[in-house]
């Protein structure tokens, strides 16, 4: 089930070409573009109209807590980052930035942080650098390739992980929409900056079969230092999987907040990079004694039509005689 990821340039997904919705996008100045009335409500946070509430952050504090015990009972060294929101790195585009609130919930959220738990909040290092091109797109929510590439490598070299100089991953642009421009616009706004293509020596060894929440992807390099990492995140960890791929011989990621320890007592990973959104921060990870990715999968392959689940169900029989033979035995059980 291995396949080689030395793909050709992706085109326009359609998903983002077939939506036209106003609504969500903000245009702000030289026609840099933000999330607007989006489920999290970036705004509101950014003037201080929403923030997090005592038991949000009673349940942040558990989260901490549980990612502290896991990682002393099974000796991997862990690292949370907040991925900032556009509007925090390039505030000088953004259309509210005179209502900027004093605190917002991402700053009373570091205020919690326990000492003895690497976190980082890379607003400062993505901000504009002469000489070094954009960290975010004109017409993205996310950061690019290179914004992934700095905030990954100064993250994993907080716990002592030896990594390049995080430009010299690589990336290459090209004229492609954005999830905001692709909504407001007939023609991408500029340029994106995307990951660089793999190596041959990288290939994908598994696949979940599940998109977003439910989503696995194992990669492996024979060609790269021997040591894994445990990718835990949203779409902001989408860049990095792909840049870090040449720098572990084993990248395992799940799309996903909520900490499991099925997951890690199985992975047994030398490193863990947690990735979240700063937006997403208002709505706490599960604690993992109640989290199952399992019964979330089993209601995403219970709507899946026929033929596609038949075809899922081939590619974990495949699997199971395959290199991940145990993720597939781990998974299974969540199809119908």
């Amino acid at each position: 089930m291995t396949q080689d990821l030395h793909q050709p340039a992706p085109t326009i997904p359609p998903k983002y070409s077939s939506k036209n919705d106003p609504a969500v996008v903000l245009r702000g100045a030289d026609d840099w573009l933000f999330l607007h009335n989006d489920g999290n409500k970036s705004v509101e946070q950014y003037v201080g109209d929403v923030g997090l509430s005592a038991a949000d952050l009673a349940r942040w504090d558990e989260y901490f807590r549980s990612l502290i015990s896991l990682r002393a009972s099974l000796g991997f060294k862990a690292v949370q980052l907040f991925a900032p929101a556009k509007e925090s790195v390039y505030e000088d585009f953004y259309p509210h930035r005179a209502r900027r609130a004093a605190v917002r919930p991402i700053d009373a959220l570091l205020e919690r942080v326990p000492p003895e738990l690497p976190v980082l909040y890379p607003v400062d290092l993505l901000r504009p650098m002469e000489g070094r091109p954009h960290t975010y797109d004109k017409g993205d929510s996310h950061w690019n390739a290179v914004g992934g590439a700095v905030a990954a490598v100064a993250a994993l070299q907080m716990v002592g992980c030896d990594l390049p100089d995080p430009l010299s991953l690589g990336h290459w642009e090209a004229e492609r929409f954005g999830d905001l421009d692709s909504k407001v616009e007939a023609s991408p706004l500029g340029k994106r900056i995307f990951p660089p293509k793999h190596r041959r020596t990288v290939v994908k060894t598994f696949d979940s079969q599940c998109e977003n929440h439910g989503m696995v992807m194992v990669y492996a390099n024979a060609g790269a230092p021997e040591r894994s990492l445990l990718l835990l995140g949203d779409s902001f960890a989408n860049s990095i999987q792909l840049l870090l791929a040449p720098c572990f011989s084993r990248i395992v990621r799940v799309h996903r907040h909520s900490l499991d320890p099925g997951i890690l007592e199985m992975e047994r990973p030398d490193y863990v990079l947690c990735v979240m959104a700063e937006r997403f921060i208002i709505r706490p990870p599960p604690s993992p004694e109640v989290y199952d990715m399992r019964g979330l999968m089993r209601r995403k392959f219970s709507e899946m039509p026929a033929e596609e689940l038949e075809r899922v169900r081939a590619e974990y029989a495949a699997a199971l005689n395959g290199p991940e033979r145990r993720w597939a035995e781990f998974l299974a059980p969540a199809l119908p």
